[in-house]
């Protein structure tokens, strides 16, 4: 399923914004706001942000292998209902990056407190590479 929104936690106008115009995968927005207090060009026409449970409600299906990326909005789009099972949705892996995450206070400021969510709701890291779980510490840092 393509969703042509952004992911947030509520619902809100964004503005698609390019910071690096060779990596359009890596697309940001902004809310009007913001891109007038910073002096940006919007790369496209206003979006509609959606709810991850917005998203869920069009999904027949009980349980979801979710992949996610969508540029430090993951604090945002996965809110404690997702994380701690109680969602309607039966979730075993959310596959996501974590590496960007630790430092973005803007759309994450309680990062640490959010990674704890994942561990509540039964949910472990791992390191793509050799699967070894890992542990909250070395969630606290860039990759």
């Amino acid at each position: 399923r393509i969703i042509h929104n952004s992911v947030s936690n509520e619902h809100i106008t964004h503005l698609p914004i390019i910071g690096d115009p060779t990596n359009t995968g890596g697309m940001g927005v902004m809310t009007l706001q913001q891109r007038n207090e910073l002096n940006l060009v919007a790369s496209g026409p206003p979006i509609q942000s959606v709810t991850m449970m917005d998203i869920f409600k069009t999904i027949q299906a009980d349980t979801i292998i979710l992949k996610i990326d969508i540029e430090g909005y993951e604090c945002k789009a996965l809110q404690p209902d997702i994380l701690l099972g109680t969602s309607g949705k039966f979730i075993p892996y959310i596959f996501m990056e974590w590496g960007q995450l630790p430092q973005n206070t803007a759309n994450c400021p309680e990062y640490m407190e959010w990674v704890e969510l994942f561990f509540k709701g039964g949910y472990k890291p791992a390191d793509p590479a050799n699967l070894q779980i890992l542990g909250r510490e070395s969630l606290a840092s860039i990759w």
